[in-house]
């Protein structure tokens, strides 16, 4: 009898707790799904622009301190904001639970942005965790 074992590789989301030395060796783009108190850590840490694709209506109700609103479902606004972005720079998307912000973010690795972060949970799960957020 033969066996034969197929190893298949696609672009997806990563668990991970990775320090940023680790990331700084990856040579090509990466996403990521990080923990709301992950994600609390590197905002903290600085040198990472945070983005909020939810609603603007989602958005009234709070949202993280710093982050810059531009919404996934206004395509040419998500555009806009996107061209203020430097692709070097680590990138962090949350929207509601993840799954918008799971799209911005293949959309972002797409456009060359090599490190992109996806608040796993997004908002729920920040909210969850009791962890600040501004009211505009």
């Amino acid at each position: 009898m033969v066996i034969f074992g197929f190893v298949v590789s696609c672009q997806s989301p990563v668990d991970s707790e990775h320090s940023a030395e680790t990331l700084a060796q990856i040579q090509t783009p990466l996403l990521l799904n990080i923990s709301p108190a992950e994600a609390q850590k590197r905002i903290a840490e600085g040198n990472v622009a945070v983005i909020d694709v939810r609603t603007a209506g989602e958005v009234a109700e709070g949202m993280i301190a710093g982050a810059t609103h531009a919404d996934i479902l206004t395509p040419s606004d998500f555009e806009k904001s996107l061209s203020s972005l430097d692709p070097s720079k680590p990138i962090i998307v949350y929207c509601k639970v993840g799954g918008r912000s799971k799209k911005a973010a293949d959309l972002l690795i797409d456009r060359g942005f090599f490190q992109v972060y996806n608040i796993s949970g997004g908002m729920d799960a920040w909210k969850a965790a009791e962890l600040p957020i501004e009211k505009i």
